[in-house]
This record gives C-alpha cells, sequence and structure tokens, in this order.
C-alpha cells in the first residue's frame, strides 16, 4: 500500500511542477527522486543501480543514444532545420492532395 501511495504523490508531483514553469527534464528526476525516497530505497542501492547503468553496455547504449537524440534535437531547432524539414513535409503533403 506504500508502494501505491508512494507512485500516487510521484505522480501528483508532475502536473504541479509543470504548471511552476519547471523544464521536464527536473522534473523527471525530482519526480523520480520522491518516488525513490517514498518507497525506501536505500543510498546504497542507488549507488548500486547507477554504478550497473554505466558498466552494462545496453543501458549504456541506450543513455548515450538517448543524449545524442536531445542533443542533435536542440542543434536542429536552434538552425531552424526542423523548421525547414516540416516545411517541405507540408509542401509535399499539398502535392500529394492535388493529384
Amino acid at each position: 500500500m506504500s508502494q501505491l501511495i508512494s507512485v500516487l504523490v510521484a505522480f501528483i508531483i508532475i502536473p504541479i511542477l509543470t504548471s511552476k514553469k519547471v523544464k521536464l527534464s527536473y522534473i523527471l528526476l525530482i519526480s523520480t527522486g520522491i518516488l525513490g525516497i517514498l518507497s525506501g530505497l536505500r543510498m546504497e542501492d542507488l549507488g548500486q543501480a547507477i554504478a550497473s547503468i554505466i558498466t552494462n553496455s545496453p543501458s549504456l547504449t541506450t543513455v548515450l543514444t538517448v543524449m545524442m537524440v536531445s542533443i542533435l534535437g536542440g542543434w536542429m531547432k536552434h538552425y531552424n532545420i526542423l523548421n525547414e524539414i516540416v516545411n517541405i513535409l507540408i509542401l509535399l503533403i499539398r502535392d500529394k492532395k492535388k493529384f
């Protein structure tokens, strides 16, 4: 029952922090931390989990892939490449409707 309450509290925190304009990455870290604390996660277990992510090759590959996608998305947004892609796709979709 206590785990259910900790999950509910962690999920309730998300819209509250969103309404206060906190960045999504911070919201996820805060809600995960609250979930870990309320569910009784010990600091040793947290350290072991982080160490296993770093030493486990598939986990590390997944983390690095997510980071790379985020970085590339930010660059594409900064240099307006995403806007160009969307505009080209809109033109393609409009051309298909004419036929």
